[in-house]
């Protein structure tokens, strides 16, 4: 009796330990690059010729493929480090043309290791990746009901997590497969033939576990650089639960243009009104919000959330 007691008490302690063991856990973003294209950033390519037309402003990059018979791969090298988990995300909008427009990784000036396309009018994607030299197909033209077809921007996301790389349409999960690592480190847009695409985000993230530390930086006086916050609502009592999401919005204003808001290191959404928004995973282990704004006079201002307080 003794034994059996023994044997479902054990049984109980190993069934715990397996269920904390494969909770999933939040993944904290640490930004490599992002782009609002609320100006000329990262070097891609604008003017126009015979070829194209394009260029970067009001938080948006405009470009215009058009050669009718043949599509462009619009990438840069960003150094992506493979051995870590990362995350490239873009929002992307067809405004003209009946081709395809996408988000691509790897390969050379004008071919990828992966692509992820897709037509919106009429809600179809495509997806590919190339090993030791031959192309494989995962996603042959299929429809998806979750693609937008009318004038709103698609968001597409390649993540790399662990031996995978994943495709995500509009927060759905569209394939998972095993990743090889591409032969070049660059990372670009797919405009197709005949085709005119604006994107208004281009980002990539490395992910991981734990809270990513705040760089040591030089905060200016809060009279140059306000920041208000508007979201979480502190007034009324806030409490984080064991794992959530939890939106950090509000305003910052400057004399200077505000170019960037993080929040615990990661790219919040930005107007060019100043309201900033961004969702960030939070547990009961943290006990700080802390949102970093940067005018453009490289100017820093920081403001601290802790446990329903703010400074």
């Amino acid at each position: 009796m003794k034994n059996y007691t023994y044997q479902i008490a054990l049984f109980a302690i190993m069934s715990l330990f397996f269920k904390l063991s494969t909770t999933a856990q939040p993944l904290y973003e640490q930004v490599a690059v992002y782009d609002n294209y609320a100006e000329t950033t990262n070097n891609w390519p604008t003017g126009s010729d015979q070829q194209k037309e394009s260029f970067i402003g009001a938080g948006k990059y405009f470009y215009q493929n058009k050669n009718r018979s043949q599509g462009i791969i619009l990438n840069r090298n960003f150094e992506l480090d493979f051995n870590r988990d990362f995350q490239i995300e873009t929002q992307i909008l067809l405004t003209q043309g009946e081709s395809s427009i996408g988000i691509a990784l790897g390969g050379g000036l004008d071919t990828s290791d992966y692509m992820l396309q897709i037509a919106p009018q009429s809600q179809e994607a495509y997806l590919r990746y190339t090993k030791n030299g031959e192309r494989n197909v995962v996603v042959d033209w299929k429809k998806l009901l979750y693609l937008k077809s009318e004038k709103t921007p698609n968001n597409l996301k390649i993540k790399k997590t662990g031996e995978k790389i994943s495709f995500t349409i509009n927060g759905i999960e569209t394939a998972n497969i095993p990743f090889v690592a591409p032969s070049s480190r660059r990372v670009g847009l797919y405009c197709g033939s005949g085709t005119t695409l604006e994107t208004y985000l281009f980002k990539i993230t490395y992910l991981q576990t734990n809270p990513v530390p705040q760089q040591d930086v030089v905060y200016t006086n809060t009279d140059d650089i306000r920041i208000d916050l508007r979201e979480p609502d502190l007034q009324r009592g806030f409490k984080v639960a064991e794992t959530e999401e939890v939106t950090v919005a509000g305003f910052v204003n400057s004399d200077q243009k505000i170019t960037e808001v993080l929040v615990n290191n990661q790219a919040a959404f930005l107007g060019d009104d100043g309201y900033f928004s961004v969702k960030i995973p939070m547990s009961k282990l943290q006990t700080q919000i802390v949102i970093l704004a940067t005018d453009a006079q490289y100017r820093k201002a920081r403001k601290i959330i802790d446990l329903g307080t703010s400074k």
